[in-house]
Parts: C-alpha cells; sequence; structure tokens
C-alpha cells in the first residue's frame, strides 16, 4: 500500500473517531465537545492533503463530504430535545401536526386541526408535504427529526454538487470546495439559525442542473430534473418557486444564446434546445407536483404579496453578504438572516478566477451572465434596471416578498466558480489548492457555526408528551405552539396562517365558547368521532337547527355528501328536528384534479425516459 494512502486512511479513521467522540459529548452534555470537532475537522482535512488520485475512488470524495457535514452540524446536536426559537416553532408545530394525523389517525394530511383554529395541510405554503423527508418525521420525535433532516439536507447539497462537478470535470480539491461553499454557505447556515426550513429546498438546484444538461443530449433526462424540480416545488414556498423560474428561465435564454457563438454555425433547433429542455422539465414539474400546487392555488389563489422596502442589496451590501458574514449597515426589518450568504474572501477570490475562463464553456458563460441577472434582481429598487418590480407585477410571482432572497442562488452559481478556480490552480499546485481549500472551511465553520449553534436552546415543556384523548383548542402562545400539538390541542394564538383570512375557533378562554361541536339553538350533541379530516356528530333537536364546529370555514368541508355552510366563519350544517348522525368530511379542492394531473406527469414521465432520444 502506498505509504500516503496508508496515512490518509489514518487521518480518516481519526476524524470520525473525533467526530463520534464530539457527538457523544454533545448529546450527554460531556466535556470537550467542541474541542473534539476542531480536532475531526484537522484530521478529516489532512486525509484530503495525503490522499491522491481520489478521481478514481468517488465513493471516498463522497464519504469525506459526509464527514465535513457531519462534523459542521454536529453542535445542533448538543440541543438534541431541544425546539428551536423564532421560526422554528412554527416549523415545528407544523411537522407535529402531519405527524398526529397520520400516525395516530391514520389520514393523510389535509386539514390541520390544530393551528389558527384550524386551516389546510397540505394546500399550507410551505408545509414540507409530500416530500421524502417527512418520513423522518414519523420516525422520531420531531426535534430529533429536524436536526437529523438538516444533515440530510446538506449531505445531500454537497453530493449534488460533487455531481455536478463531475459533468464540468473539475478536480477532486476543486469539487470538494465547490460542494462545500455552498452546502457550508451563510445561507442555511442563517436559515437554520432562524428557523427557515423551506429554504433548505434548495439543495435540489445541483441535481435539477445535473440533468437539464444531460437533457441536452438526449431527452430521456428531462424527467429526472423534473422529479427534483417538484420535489422542490413540494418542500420550498412559493416565493422560493419563483426564484427557481427567474433562474431557470434566464439561464435556459442564456444557453440559447451562448450557441449562437460556436464556431460551427448552428441551426434552429439546436440553439432553441436548452429553452425547449426547460420548458419540458418545467411541464413535467409542475404535472407531478399537482397534487400540491392545485390545492395551494385554491387556498390562497393569486394574491398579491406583501413587498417590502428595503430588501434589495446594493454593492456594500452584497459584499458584506458573502465576504464578511457580518452587516455594515443593515438596512431591513426583518433582519440579516434575509441577506447572509457568507463563501467568505476565499471563495470569493476564487469565484473571479473561476469566471475569468468561463468563456471557452457554454454552460459556464451562461451560467455567469444569469448571475448577473440574479444580481440585479436581489438589488430590487436599488437596481437602474426595474427587474425585480416588473417581475413582482406579474401574477403569481406578486408573492414574492424581498428580492434579497436570491442570494442562494447567488451563492450556488458562485460556489461553482469558486470550485472552477480551484481547480485552475490545482493543476499548477495541488499543495497550494489544498491550503486554499482548507482555510476557506476553516473561515465557514468560524462564520457560520455560531449561527447553527443558538438555532435550537428551547427546552419543550414538561407536559408537551402528555397526549390528551379528547382534542379542543386552546389561546396557546404564539411561540409555544409545537408543545400544544404534540398534546392533541389547538393553538388559536398562532403564527403564520399562510392564506388563512380568518381566524373564528374560540378555546374555553374565551367569551362565547359553546365546545367544539354545538347547536346554535336548543338540543343535545356528542362528538362520537374527532380526526382532522373527519368528524361525526350525533345530533338530537326538536326544531330547525344549525350545527356548527369549532373550526374556521374553508372550502372543501361537506356535512353527509354535501358542501357545508359557513356559519360566523366555522365549518356548521343545518339540522331538521329529531335524532340525526352529521358526517363532516374534508377534502381539498383542487385535490382529485391535482392528483389526477400528478398521475399523468407520473405516465408522461415514465414515457419520456423510455424515448432514449439523443441529440447530436
Amino acid at each position: 500500500m502506498d505509504k500516503h494512502a496508508s496515512h490518509a486512511r489514518i487521518a480518516f479513521a481519526f476524524a470520525v473517531a473525533s467526530a463520534v467522540y464530539s457527538l457523544s459529548a454533545f448529546l450527554g452534555g460531556g466535556q470537550y465537545g467542541g474541542l473534539a470537532r476542531w480536532a475531526a475537522l484537522a484530521f478529516a482535512l489532512a486525509f484530503l492533503s495525503l490522499k491522491r488520485n481520489m478521481e478514481r475512488t468517488p465513493l471516498e470524495a463522497s464519504a469525506f463530504l459526509v464527514l465535513v457535514v457531519f462534523i459542521y452540524l454536529l453542535p445542533v446536536f448538543s440541543g438534541y430535545d431541544n425546539i428551536g426559537g423564532k421560526d422554528w416553532d412554527q416549523i415545528e408545530s407544523t411537522y407535529q401536526s402531519i405527524k398526529n394525523t397520520v400516525l395516530v389517525y391514520r389520514q393523510l394530511p389535509l386539514w390541520n386541526p390544530y393551528l389558527c383554529g384550524g386551516t389546510v395541510q397540505l394546500a399550507y405554503p410551505g408545509a414540507g408535504f409530500p416530500t421524502p423527508f417527512i418520513i423522518t418525521h414519523l420516525l422520531f420525535q420531531v426535534p430529533h427529526a429536524v436536526k437529523i433532516n438538516l444533515i440530510l439536507y446538506l449531505t445531500a447539497a454537497a453530493i449534488g454538487c460533487y455531481l455536478l462537478s463531475k459533468e464540468l470535470k473539475l478536480t477532486t480539491t476543486g469539487a470538494i470546495m465547490f460542494s462545500l461553499t455552498f452546502a457550508l454557505s451563510g445561507y442555511f447556515a442563517a436559515r437554520i439559525g432562524v428557523g427557515h426550513m423551506v429554504f433548505m429546498s434548495l439543495f435540489f438546484l445541483p441535481y435539477i442542473l445535473v440533468f437539464l444538461w444531460r437533457s441536452l443530449k438526449n431527452i430521456r433526462y428531462a424527467p429526472p430534473a423534473a422529479v427534483f424540480a417538484a420535489l422542490y416545488i413540494c418542500e420550498a414556498h412559493p416565493y422560493l418557486i419563483t426564484n427557481l423560474v427567474v433562474f431557470l428561465s434566464a439561464y435556459a435564454v442564456f444557453l440559447s444564446l451562448t450557441g449562437l457563438s460556436q464556431k460551427s454555425l448552428p441551426n434552429t433547433k439546436t440553439i432553441l434546445r436548452p429553452i425547449a429542455c426547460a420548458l419540458v422539465i418545467g411541464i413535467l414539474s409542475v404535472l407531478l407536483a399537482s397534487v400540491k400546487i392545485m390545492p395551494a392555488i385554491y387556498f390562497t389563489g393569486w394574491a398579491t404579496g406583501h413587498r417590502a422596502t428595503g430588501g434589495g442589496f446594493n454593492l456594500p451590501i452584497i459584499l458584506d453578504a458573502l465576504a464578511k458574514g457580518t452587516p455594515t449597515q443593515h438596512p431591513h426589518q426583518w433582519g440579516w438572516h434575509e441577506f447572509n450568504g457568507y463563501i467568505g474572501p476565499v471563495g470569493l477570490m476564487l469565484a473571479f478566477l473561476g469566471m475569468w475562463a468561463t468563456i471557452k464553456d457554454r454552460r459556464l458563460s451562461a451560467l455567469a451572465l444569469t448571475l448577473v441577472v440574479l444580481v440585479v434582481y436581489s438589488f430590487g429598487d436599488n437596481s437602474p434596471i426595474p427587474l425585480w418590480g416588473f417581475f413582482h407585477s406579474l401574477p403569481f410571482f406578486s408573492v414574492q416578498h424581498i428580492p434579497s432572497r436570491t442570494i442562494g442562488y447567488i451563492v450556488f452559481i458562485l460556489a461553482l466558480f469558486s470550485g472552477v478556480g480551484l481547480t485552475r490552480i490545482e493543476r499548477r499546485n495541488r499543495l497550494v489548492a489544498c491550503m486554499l481549500l482548507a482555510v476557506s472551511v476553516i473561515l465557514l465553520f468560524l462564520a457560520n457555526g455560531t449561527l447553527i449553534e443558538t438555532a435550537f436552546n428551547t427546552k419543550p415543556m414538561s407536559d408537551s408528551n402528555r397526549w390528551n384523548a379528547v382534542f379542543y383548542q386552546t389561546v396557546g402562545e404564539k411561540y409555544g405552539m409545537y408543545d400544544t400539538v404534540a398534546a392533541n390541542k389547538g393553538v388559536l394564538n398562532c403564527y403564520a396562517p399562510g392564506g388563512l383570512r380568518s381566524r373564528n375557533a374560540k378555546s374555553p378562554a374565551n367569551q362565547g365558547y359553546n365546545g367544539e361541536a354545538y347547536l346554535t339553538g336548543k338540543g343535545t350533541v356528542e362528538t362520537v368521532v374527532f380526526t382532522p379530516n373527519e368528524v361525526r356528530v350525533n345530533v338530537r333537536t326538536d326544531s330547525q337547527n344549525t350545527l356548527v364546529l369549532n373550526q374556521n370555514y374553508q372550502a372543501g368541508w361537506n356535512a353527509n355528501g354535501k358542501p357545508a355552510k359557513n356559519t360566523r366563519g366555522l365549518v356548521s350544517s343545518d339540522v331538521s328536528p329529531g335524532e340525526h348522525t352529521v358526517f363532516f368530511t374534508y377534502t381539498p379542492p383542487g385535490f382529485r384534479l391535482g392528483l389526477g394531473l400528478t398521475l399523468a406527469g407520473i405516465l408522461a414521465s415514465l414515457a419520456l425516459w423510455k424515448t432514449n432520444v439523443q441529440f447530436i
């Protein structure tokens, strides 16, 4: 065995051992967890510098990326049982409501009776369902599942970038630079710090781009790109989906335009192929995600979002966001997390070096031009070109909140070019390349690690796991929703109601509370069955009456197979004199149509995958 290879294996083993010790220390409250974490990183970087010819062993490179991401996120396990602060409460309560619905009531999460007096679940923007990552919440307690998913998200981001770098034939060090600059960037760290879980969906982007590039040669790769785009749609919030549309549209157009500069005269089909492939991917992704999209459209409509002022970058702010990680000036009321995209001075320098040689590669040239568009877009009202204002005036795009949220795409492109830049250096001097990579990773740990360390510092209430057999509404605390939902109680004082336009349910603490099901006139009621999507009530009345559920009214509720009534903003049904059993059921408007379109998208994707049409 080669001596360098032997030493590299030893370094990797020590890195794993140090990471395991650090994990046990964080979980058990032991000492030296932080020190062991830094030791694990040092051994991992030593492995990288000692390992030669890693291009031949991509599994080792992938293992290195997984290990570094794991080391990076170790601090979240110091509060393994803790719930997050800020927006984490809203996110974790949503996950818990899905878990209650699926595991306890054995139903699809269509209606959420727990938050705000009752609201939609499937149609809720950014609910994180349906996606594969909900499985961890079904298998583990929500506070644990969130932390496990963070590792899965950032690992997937790193691996996706590594796969994309192989399409570009970057060296291993360049590929790792790209992968870690993106996965460990301030964009993800800042969002973890404040509980913006939906922003993690950007990790799908490298996979979409990999298969978009492959579809330019063979259209059968359009369906895999569409699958990842559909997962992005289901995981993300509408204003993040609009950013993906802007990115892919601009990139497809620039790919077509850069084709005009090729030495051989391209024909019309060749020029338009990127746009055509992007359209196919877009159509398929919308079809595949229709089971989520259609109910969401019925719920929110094409409502205009709030356009915040001062939410755009300017040159000093974007340089602070990318190279400094902290603001020299603080222009926006929502906080620095809306701007942070720290990749460090080394990453930024390497990105500019990488862009210097993009003219020879059509894919990279188009990315550089797309970066310019995204930067102009992110400047918002600070830009002399009113790109943000134009898009914000369009249907659907009006849901966008502030232009700085395109920073994730800017970070992604710059991270890619940093890998290209380091590849150029490595081909001249590997030792220098390894040193630059090590410095960059350490800076990312130092700058962004503190954001992660403080994310989960709230202990759950002692009675949060006391399950109430009988569901009822409570006033609750605005930032104590998770504990209430975990106890099978509703919380009226909720945060981020989404597109919910009115809240009318009451709790026993409110004046006018008459129970979770009641008659407006004389009579008796008995709730026989209560589940999120179905409520069965026995009624006895001597006169014409109205049965009311203490749940906010939304279209989609039915009573005995007929549309339910809206009584003072609550779900209700007329009942005639006598004894009756009333079945209230909820199915989101657009659900059946969306399900049919999703099935059509699956069939179309399978058919296109089998075509195997190769382009020259």
